[in-house]
């Protein structure tokens, strides 16, 4: 393998890395909230998440922030 080649694969392993610790954003519908989480339905399943801010309302649509991929970490900002 020639330096440039070995070059190139080294970048393409640090992009792959560095996407794996971003955060994803999706887009969920709140079904409901109490206290400070709230039941979101994403993809065809519920899932518990936290909200920041002020309460949610129940049939809106938020965005949902997934560090790292982790939907155990997800939670939504409401303005």
């Amino acid at each position: 393998m020639d330096d440039k080649q070995e070059i190139l694969e080294a970048i393409d392993i640090m992009i792959k890395s560095a996407l794996k610790n971003t955060t994803k954003v999706y887009t969920c519908v709140v079904r409901h909230s109490s206290g400070n989480k709230c039941t979101v339905f994403l993809n065809g399943e519920e899932h518990i998440v936290r909200f920041y801010g002020s309460t949610p309302k129940d049939g809106y649509a938020y965005p949902m922030f997934v560090p790292q991929g982790n939907l155990s970490l997800a939670f939504i900002i409401v303005s």
